[in-house]
């Protein structure tokens, strides 16, 4: 959804009123999307570094009209930096540290650890999750 801002896009990476206010429109964007989606039918993922804090301040009320669940899909930091260094988007290790410690704050129970698992081991893990819930 940043994306879209094309005049007075403010770099994520930084800290500052401008980022943060970016963000949360971002996230009540991002929400009405997914709202439009699964009331056509649809099932929709989000995908975010959803800290918990952040989720609670900008995306829970925006989801609020829909039915969901959290799962966070959480690998080993060292996958995650692996990953990110595979991407070529330039995002610093402390940042990328910074997140997956913030995600480590959801309870066990919303967390999976996709490392080593296969695509279709890591759906059934998170059919699992979501059918906890």
């Amino acid at each position: 959804m940043r994306a879209l801002i094309v005049a007075g896009h403010a770099d994520p990476q930084e800290a500052g009123f401008l980022q943060s206010e970016q963000y949360e429109l971002s996230a009540r964007a991002c929400c009405l999307l997914a709202r439009a989606f699964a009331e056509a039918g649809y099932d929709v993922a989000l995908e975010d570094a959803f800290t918990r804090p952040a989720f609670e301040l900008c995306w829970r009320s925006g989801l609020a009209v829909v039915e969901w669940q959290v799962v966070v899909v959480l690998p080993v930091v060292e996958e995650v930096l692996r990953l990110s260094r595979s991407r070529g988007k330039d995002v610093p290790e402390r940042l990328l540290r910074e997140q997956h410690a913030g995600c480590l704050l959801w309870p066990e129970p919303y967390r999976m650890d996709p490392t080593g698992l296969t695509v279709n081991e890591s759906l059934q893990l998170i059919e699992r999750i979501v059918g906890r819930s």
